[in-house]
């Protein structure tokens, strides 16, 4: 069974053909990773035992690399832990690094767009976004929150992960909780309705939307006595 890198890994393409040897290939595959920022200080990289699978490679040239990215602070070792992108990289003023620098900053700048795309009108944040205060759209009543319930809930619900709840949900929401809805409404608002009857929205917006694509047609004016049929 192939065993799975224990850590990130970047895409190292190695030519088998090419004069360079196997580890200055797997050696230069990290170093422009890490130049460009591809792979950040801090992140854990593959054992070596794991990459040289992964690679299709014997482990000696992964070794080699390890060593000489060790010996150069681009990687550290921690106890126990494994090896980890250096938290204090060297100088990026290296030849390669010079090579990446210059390449990513000829390729920089602003990209042209379709005419369509430059025709939409520039995008502006509704003025009550990121604030708090009364009124405000999307904010909780933090003071009426149960915390302490919903934190324990969540904890149960992770230590049991079903299979189903990996895949993609009913479109209309959990039947379960909207069964739980209509009972709710029956119970204590006389309401008679069934699951089928509920719909699971993410906020007021949204609810907002269905309803109108619902009821109107594309042109309806507001107040028109001519809704869809439903």
């Amino acid at each position: 069974m192939r065993k799975a890198p224990s850590g990130l890994s970047p895409v190292i393409e190695l030519d088998r053909r090419s004069g360079k040897p196997l580890h200055k290939q797997v050696y230069d595959g990290f170093c422009a990773s890490i130049l460009k920022r591809q792979l950040r200080a801090g992140q854990r990289v593959p054992s070596s035992r794991a990459l040289a699978l992964e690679l299709r490679v014997s482990r000696i040239p992964v070794l080699n690399a390890y060593s000489q990215l060790l010996a150069e602070g681009y990687f550290e070792t921690r106890s126990g832990s494994g090896t980890f992108v250096s938290s204090s990289l060297p100088d990026p003023e290296t030849p390669l690094g010079r090579d990446v620098l210059v390449s990513t900053k000829a390729g920089s700048g602003r990209r042209p767009v379709s005419r369509r795309a430059s025709l939409l009108p520039r995008y502006k944040p509704a003025p009550w976004i990121n604030k708090w205060g009364a009124f405000i759209v999307g904010q909780l009543a933090f003071e009426h929150f149960p915390f302490p319930i919903w934190s324990s809930l969540l904890n149960r619900h992770v230590r049991n992960l079903r299979v189903s709840s990996l895949h993609y949900g009913d479109p209309m929401g959990s039947e379960r909780f909207r069964s739980t809805i209509a009972g709710y409404l029956r119970t204590t608002r006389a309401v008679n309705c069934d699951a089928s009857q509920i719909i699971i929205v993410s906020g007021s917006q949204q609810a907002l939307d269905i309803s109108a694509r619902a009821l109107f047609d594309p042109g309806t004016e507001s107040g028109s006595k001519n809704p869809a049929t439903l």
